[in-house]
């Protein structure tokens, strides 16, 4: 049952024209001055213009009109309208020429002078009456008169308004509005001709565009009351309507009435929603204003999804009949541009587009077209062959896929559709019509008030020539040359790249598909199969679509199979992954071709993205008992695969994994592909020996083995086991792994090897070779088809531009990454570690510690041990900060419990130092000590240099919990040079911090300016936190802060600490936060917030997220310098 959508009556927040309405504003306070509001329908002219009058200077007086979108306008309507409640407000004596308004406004007979005698001449009555209208204004003083939507201006209102402009009164500000696809004649001229302001006057023109994706997240999020607007999801609002104000509106009222039912405020169900309401009706109705050609053109058009050529389109029509079979049933002017009026045969103007009734205002566009094409969103009931009666299908179907030319990876390649090419102005220019969300062309209908060019019913040239204008191609016939391009003047379709014709966005095309009966829908698919099945090389992925569509199944199922393989041999494996899923969700599947398309489907997932439908596909077919052994156990392996990968699901998958291994006795190649991703050390929490025997017995298996892609695989696993153990003689081996295999098998298992050896090189410090190995990585991924091999190097790029100290623009990579994996696991991981300590950084615990727990803290048994590791230290660093040393020994001691099970001590180089510190915070000395000593016994004869780095750093915290401060110093400043040569500047940092403490605490007069220094290599890291430790301790010792620089103003401008105050006052942050985060007092926070407020202009600090909502950067938060 459908659910009403209350309307609040208070308008959303004003977002996103803060710099037109200053202009705006600016120009009304200095009359006399003109200014002319531009922008499609729905933009946000009205709202614009009402923001700018609540700042108007007080006791100026506003007039408003509005030209109404009537067949025949009233003369002088909008103007009339502007006096008729003056009343007792007009002065006296008014000049006698405003007389002549007697006639006009009867309202006001009372208060205007003796009407003139009427003269003789019409054009001198014209003239007098708008001598009449300055004068009256004139006479009022300081006025703002508004008169919107002037492109339905009458040409008696359109010559006042321009008498008006010409020579304003002196207090006058006159503002218009108007669209400017819909003003009379080609020239787009709102007063009929160039117009230039007299000297003294002051003009301005503001062109309205759509918002950006900032502001569309700001507006969403405003509508949705506190609700949870994302990255992704504000950036899908944008895609899917474009930033259009209104659009915007009606789709989060839509959306926020879903999410008070119960579900989430997601993609997934802004997708699962239907066309919003006030655009399918304007979209029924402006579909009921063409012929019945030009209507089954779009119709044809929505059915196919994607733009096509008119020779398509033709092919479409050819069987089509030349009436219409669904007449409208609506009562009034008959349907078509410039149709025959019933009464006297004139041609009768188009009905505009805005029109579904007339209390209704008109719909602006839709989103522009995105750059890949939208999954099916439209939800419907299912029919018996799995699809809805929308076009999409009942078990999340094509995706996609629609229009998707696999054999002829051109434009119309699926994913990558043309560019688009607008007919008349172009995207950036205001105009998109309400109902298809088009931008009509030049050559346009006409609209209220204006006539259509003799001989031309709508409106166009008559000597265009048999193509017209924007209609080109040889194809398509008379037919259908009229009919599209009738189309593409209504602004229905819209022409994409050259010589294709579409919808500018996908709700236009729902609207129209969900309105096809069921017959016509089929019909219509079945003729888009006869027509695609001619072309030379067939368009295998509109042709599945299309056949499943039209209920012709084992058409459907061989197209499908057959564009599965062509995306593979093509390298696109989430193309081939998404066919293969969708032909393994239909029940009429035979249980032998289930088998084999599960194995197809289970190879191809092991190398993507995608993976929480496959899994359950697989997981359904393993439990047929009519499936082959071998058949099944590699199935099972690759399922084990996908979940450990892919999905993050360890334990499971290497459940799955074992039994697999199992299952292929009989086929020895794949089992030893098995073990040897059993010897991956990253899995779950099996200790050290245990992935050492699986390689071995992997190894033994590969001896013989012909396949070069398998024999790579297993060295490649072997290699990285090697490594992340901190084996020496592992460097040369690697080198010749990267210069073996030649087919596309062999080199991706080389992409994989080398995503797992930077990896491992991250982990040791390596960081140079990491870098090598991750560039290589990423090339052979991207060159050979792996997309989930080029995005594991991507998470593995972003730990190491945090230990490197490359931090601007971080933040942003982390979660430009969380929104390309979705879900995949390590990437997932690597990216929420990365702002976990990012926030931390900026004093946000609550969001340091949610991206902490995603990265693994929230269930250790599924995550990457490398990264939980870390993801440990950064915990126990923050409950520390945080004043629960207790909490974060625990924490700290966990993690070393599972580096101890684990038995690979190289992956503790973030966590030793702290955890050596925690125990010595709570007194636990001994403790510390034998951890210390372990960890230097482990990392004998390894290869680690960032481990023996924090080796340093565990014997400094040692000797400064003993007191004894120069061997301290001595240590941390070893520890300090040794993580500076890798490089690693952060941990640089805390170490020659704490080195310069301990010199600080014996009266070393070096020590201030080590720990100046230190406090500097923070800031210009970005560590705000770790800065203003520093400068505390110095402020404590009662010790003045050398500057290198000297002090400087800054006048108007932030200063960096004020930044800083200000960013946290933007999180939500109380003075005593930002006090305890800055280690400040309360009062000079306080006295810093005032600062801010001043210098931006604002009033209170709930104000500050609107004006700065981001300060400062990004850095890593802690509280024991040597941990």
């Amino acid at each position: 049952m459908p659910y009403a959508v209350l309307r609040s009556p208070q308008a959303p927040r004003f977002v996103g024209r803060q710099d037109e309405l200053d202009a705006l504003t600016a120009a009304l306070a200095a009359p006399p001055s003109v200014v002319f509001v531009e922008g499609e329908a729905g933009i946000g002219k009205t709202r614009l213009v009402h923001e700018a009058l609540g700042r108007a200077p007080a006791g100026r007086r506003a007039l408003l009109g509005s030209c109404l979108p009537l067949r025949e306008p009233f003369p002088y309507g909008p103007v009339v309208d502007l006096f008729r409640g003056l009343g007792d407000a007009l002065p006296a004596p008014l000049n006698p020429v405003c007389g002549a308004l007697r006639a006009h406004v009867p309202e006001l007979a009372a208060a205007l002078p003796p009407a003139p005698e009427p003269p003789t001449d019409h054009r001198a009555a014209q003239h007098r009456l708008f001598r009449a209208v300055r004068a009256l204004l004139e006479a009022l003083g300081e006025t703002v008169v508004v008169v919107e939507d002037v492109h339905w201006a009458d040409d008696g209102t359109r010559d006042l308004l321009r008498f008006l402009a010409d020579a304003p009164p002196p207090g006058l500000s006159l503002l218009l509005t108007y669209r400017r696809e819909d003003l009379p004649g080609d020239g787009g001229l709102p007063l009929g001709r160039a117009h230039r302001c007299p000297p003294g006057t002051t003009e301005v023109r503001v062109p309205l565009l759509p918002l950006g994706p900032a502001a569309v997240r700001e507006l969403a999020a405003a509508m949705a009351e506190g609700a949870d607007i994302t990255d992704e999801l504000a950036a899908e609002l944008h895609r899917r309507t474009a930033g259009i104000p209104f659009v915007l509106e009606e789709t989060v009222r839509a959306l926020a009435a879903r999410g008070a039912r119960g579900r989430a405020l997601d993609t997934d169900t802004l997708e699962a929603m239907p066309v919003p309401a006030l655009l399918q009706e304007a979209t029924a109705d402006r579909l009921a204003q063409l012929s019945p050609d030009a209507a089954e053109a779009v119709r044809a058009a929505a059915v196919l999804r994607v733009p096509a050529e008119e020779e398509l389109l033709a092919a479409m029509l050819d069987d089509a009949p030349h009436t219409d079979p669904h007449p409208d049933p609506r009562p009034g002017p008959p349907r078509g541009a410039g149709c025959a009026h019933p009464a006297d045969g004139t041609p009768a103007p188009a009905r505009d587009p805005s029109l579904g009734n007339a209390s209704r205002p008109a719909l602006p566009g839709d989103a522009a077209p995105r750059t890949h094409l939208p999954r099916p969103a439209l939800p419907g009931p299912s029919r018996t062959d799995g699809s809805r009666t929308d076009g999409t299908f009942a078990d999340d179907s094509l995706a996609d896929l629609l229009g998707a030319d696999v054999l002829g990876a051109g434009p119309g390649h699926p994913y990558r559709p043309a560019p688009v090419r607008a007919l008349a102005p172009s995207r950036t220019d205001p105009g998109t019509d309400p109902a298809s969300g088009q931008q009509p062309s030049r050559g346009r209908r006409p609209g209220p008030g204006r006539s259509p060019r003799p001989g031309s019913p709508t409106g166009t040239d008559p000597d265009a020539g048999a193509d017209g204008p924007g209609v080109r191609g040889p194809g398509g016939g008379g037919r259908a040359v009229a009919a599209v391009r009738e189309a593409l003047l209504a602004g229905m379709l819209h022409e994409q790249d050259e010589g294709r014709y579409g919808f500018r966005h996908a709700l236009a095309q729902q609207a129209v598909y969900a309105m096809l009966p069921g017959p016509d829908r089929h019909q219509l698919h079945r003729r888009a199969l006869t027509a695609l099945a001619r072309r030379d090389p067939p368009p295998l992925v509109r042709l599945a679509y299309h056949a499943r569509m039209s209920g012709d199944w084992r058409a459907w199922y061989r197209h499908c199979e057959q564009a599965a393989e062509a995306a593979h041999d093509m390298g696109d494996t989430a193309l081939a992954v998404e066919l293969l899923e969708e032909l393994l969700s239909d029940d009429r599947m035979p249980a032998d071709e289930r088998g084999r398309l599960a194995a197809r489907l289970s190879r191809e997932a092991a190398v993507g993205l995608a993976h929480r439908r496959a899994t359950g596909l697989l997981r359904r077919v393993l439990r047929d008992a009519r499936l082959p052994a071998g058949l099944r156990g590699e199935i099972r392996l690759n399922l084990g695969l996908l979940l450990n990968n892919q999905a993050g699901r360890y334990q499971e998958g290497r459940a799955d994994t074992e039994t697999a291994v199992a299952e292929l006795h009989e086929r020895p190649a794949l089992a030893a592909r098995g073990m040897a991703a059993l010897a991956m050390p990253g899995w779950g929490d099996q200790p050290r020996s245990t992935h050492e025997k699986w390689i071995a017995r992997a190894e033994e298996l590969v001896a013989g083995e012909t396949d070069g892609a398998l024999r790579l695989a297993v060295r490649g696993n072997h290699l990285a086991l090697l490594m992340s153990c901190g084996s020496p003689a592992v460097w040369r081996q690697a080198e010749t792994l990267l210069a073996q295999g030649g087919t596309v098998a062999e080199r991706r298992q080389v992409a994989r090897a080398c995503g797992n050896l930077a990896d491992a090189a991250t982990c040791l410090g390596h960081y140079a070779a990491a870098r090598r190995y991750r560039r290589e990585g990423r090339r052979l991924a991207v060159e050979y088809g792996a997309p989930y091999l080029e995005n594991i190097v991507e998470g593995t790029a972003l730990r190491l531009a945090w230990y490197t100290g490359r931090w601007d623009g971080l933040a942003e990579r982390a979660r430009a990454a969380l929104g390309v994996v979705r879900g995949v696991s390590s990437v997932a991981a690597d990216a929420h570690l990365v702002l976990g300590l990012l926030a931390s950084a900026r004093g946000e615990w609550e969001e340091a510690e949610a991206r902490l727990r995603d990265a693994g803290l929230a269930d250790p048994a599924n995550a990457p041990a490398n990264i939980l590791a870390a993801a440990s230290a950064a915990m126990a660093r923050l409950r520390t900060a945080c004043g629960d040393p207790e909490a974060g020994c625990a924490e700290a001691l966990r993690a070393v419990a599972r580096i101890r099970r684990k038995d690979i001590w190289t992956w503790a180089a973030d966590l030793a130092p702290m955890a050596v510190a925690a125990l010595v915070r709570c007194s636990r000395h001994e403790e510390a000590e034998a951890l210390t000593a372990e960890f230097g016994e482990q990392l004998a004869g390894r290869d680690a240099p960032l481990a023996a780095a924090a080796h340093l750093a565990c014997q400094g915290v040692l000797a400064t919990a003993a007191g004894r401060g120069a061997e301290a110093a001595a240590t941390f400043t070893a520890a300090r040079a040794a993580y500076a040569v890798l490089p690693q500047p952060y941990s640089a940092a805390r170490a020659g911090e704490a080195a310069a403490r301990n010199r600080l605490a014996f009266g070393d007069a070096a020590a201030a300016a080590q720990l100046a220094a230190a406090a500097e290599e923070f800031g210009a890291l970005g560590a705000v936190r770790d800065a203003a430790r520093c400068r505390s301790v110095l402020r404590r010792s009662g010790t003045a802060t050398p500057s290198r620089r000297g002090r400087r103003g800054y006048g108007g401008r932030l200063s960096p600490r004020e930044g800083e105050v200000a960013r946290l006052v933007s999180l939500g942050r109380t003075n005593r936060e930002i006090a305890e985060v800055l280690f400040l007092s309360p009062r000079t926070v306080e006295q810093h917030v005032a600062r801010v407020l001043r210098k931006l202009n604002l009033t209170s600090r709930s104000q500050v997220p609107a004006h700065h909502p981001a300060f400062g950067a990004a850095g890593p938060a802690g509280d024991h310098p040597g941990a």
